[in-house]
């Protein structure tokens, strides 16, 4: 097979998603179906215009904790509690064991902390000055074998 590479900047969705797809279905034959999911939790003022979310993926026994964000009147409420509370609760009843997440130096690791996220990676100077850090959770206790 004869084949040529080029940088795409603004390569449509069609050509994009065989590239998804390739690479699920490697990742499945190799751990078995992932039982993929999204999950989105959505707050919203009495209105009902959305002023917070979450929005996360369940595969493999976990969830990733794409996004949350909280309108910033509502920062200093409990509302991304409230928010990460819920989208926990959801992967739980779907039978997550953890949950995991990036954030920046400049955004919510305290937050998460807070809810016993734990850093397990970090990425200095990404975006310079900052740091970006890979967190976890369980969300289950493991035994000693697991």
């Amino acid at each position: 097979m004869s084949y040529t590479v080029a940088v795409e900047r603004d390569a449509p969705q069609a050509d994009r998603k065989p590239i998804g797809a390739g690479l699920l279905h490697f990742n499945t034959r190799a751990t078995g179906d992932g039982g993929f999911q999204t999950l989105v939790v959505l707050a919203r003022a009495a209105e009902g215009g959305v002023v917070g979310g979450a929005i996360g993926e369940v595969f493999w026994g976990w969830l990733h904790l794409q996004q949350l964000w909280v309108e910033e009147s509502l920062r200093s409420s409990v509302a991304g509690s409230a928010l990460l509370a819920a989208i926990e609760a959801e992967a739980l009843r779907l039978g997550c064991v953890g949950a995991h997440l990036d954030t920046f130096s400049f955004k919510a690791r305290p937050f998460y902390e807070r809810h016993a996220y734990e850093v397990f990676g970090s990425l200095d100077g990404f975006p310079a000055p900052y740091t970006r850090y890979f967190m976890r959770k369980l969300l289950v206790e493991r035994d000693a074998t697991g």
